[in-house]
């Protein structure tokens, strides 16, 4: 095996179908030790994640359904505007976009419930037909404006 020297240009890519052939003609150790870069952000950056992370921090996924009192898959629900039965046929935590960071102003992402509801129909079997989905959080009240639990 001939010991080059590398150079920065040099063409670093392996064909190697399975790594057999980079294990039998060399070691990891040749490598020599890895290393390491993490840069440390400004100052400034560092007290605006903390507040943000503070923010973002005092509200839960739970907290959402806790206290908007969201149904559980399988539960069924009324559409308040058209008196048309639903029933729940998904649920899942996700996280919004926002933009009313109070710390900040900035962009920042709180919790949410995704509740994805099928439409009741006779003779339809579960998930076959109208689907609507929605995200809830704890700054609408969009769940109790337009659904009401029926068990």
């Amino acid at each position: 095996m001939s010991t080059t020297r590398l150079a920065q240009t040099n063409d670093l890519r392996i064909l190697d179908d399975d790594g057999q052939r980079v294990f039998r003609n060399g070691t990891l150790s040749r490598l020599g030790q890895p290393v390491y870069h993490e840069p440390q952000p400004p100052d400034y950056v560092g007290s605006l994640w903390s507040k943000r992370k503070e923010a973002t921090m005092s509200e839960t996924h739970n907290d959402v359904i806790r206290e908007k009192h969201l149904p559980k898959v399988g539960d069924s629900v009324r559409s308040k505007k058209f008196g048309t039965p639903w029933r729940v046929i998904e649920k899942r935590e996700v996280w919004l976009n926002t933009s009313d960071d109070p710390p900040t102003g900035e962009y920042r992402a709180i919790p949410a419930i995704y509740l994805c509801y099928w439409r009741v129909q006779e003779g339809k079997q579960p998930g076959i037909g109208k689907m609507l989905g929605y995200a809830y959080s704890l700054h609408d009240n969009t769940f109790e404006t337009n659904w009401e639990l029926l068990n």
